[in-house]
């Protein structure tokens, strides 16, 4: 990923994301973005922590 093309705002967010961290993915935080997420109400096999 290059931060130089991203907006400094962007950036600031993945560097911090990527070097403190080191276990978040792009979907942690990025997850209904691209794309709704669909509706997992009553699903038996999906936890609620998030």
């Amino acid at each position: 990923m290059d931060f130089t093309l991203q907006d400094p705002r962007a950036a600031k967010a993945h560097s911090t994301a990527l070097t403190d961290e080191g276990d978040e993915t792009c979907i942690d935080c990025h997850k209904g973005i691209a794309r709704e997420l669909p509706d997992m109400a009553g699903d038996k096999t999906v936890s609620n922590s998030t």
